[in-house]
């Protein structure tokens, strides 16, 4: 639904739908381990979900929005959805009990839409700003970094 909002141009609605969608993507996992009903299903539908709201729905907010349309954004872009992408299979690849390795999706894509919506407010223009927000997230999703599991 955040998907076809964005391609829409309900920015706001998107953003609400992303936030309702996180809160959830906390707790489903847990609570299916605390009732005994995990499964590979299960993790990959989360997983694909992950790749979806939290990388798929910023880039196409970041399009539709108009902010950037160079061929440096379609870069920039495809380069944080490849990031996440590879976050993600890493995740599944690991055991990560208290700490993490590169900074989660999830995490990514809420960190891109809230300076999204917070864009007007900064000192910044909005095309470097976003641009350079879009490339930070996308190395740290990938990176050796280790951050602390919440």
């Amino acid at each position: 639904m955040a998907l076809l909002l964005a391609f829409y141009r309900q920015f706001t609605l998107v953003g609400a739908l992303i936030a309702l969608n996180a809160v959830f993507d906390r707790y489903d996992g847990r609570l299916a381990r605390v009732y005994g009903v995990t499964s590979t299903f299960g993790k990959r539908t989360d997983t694909t979900n992950d790749l979806i709201a939290y990388a798929a729905v910023p880039m196409t907010v970041f399009f539709r929005s108009g902010i950037e349309t160079s061929g440096n954004a379609v870069l920039v872009a495809i380069l944080f959805f490849l990031a996440a992408g590879l976050r993600l299979h890493r995740f599944h690849r690991k055991s990560e009990d208290t700490y993490m390795q590169g900074l989660p999706t999830t995490i990514a894509g809420v960190a891109w839409l809230a300076v999204f919506f917070m864009k007007d407010i900064l000192p910044f223009p909005d095309a470097p700003l976003m641009l350079t927000w879009t490339l930070i997230l996308s190395v740290l999703m990938v990176t050796n970094i280790r951050w602390k599991k919440i």
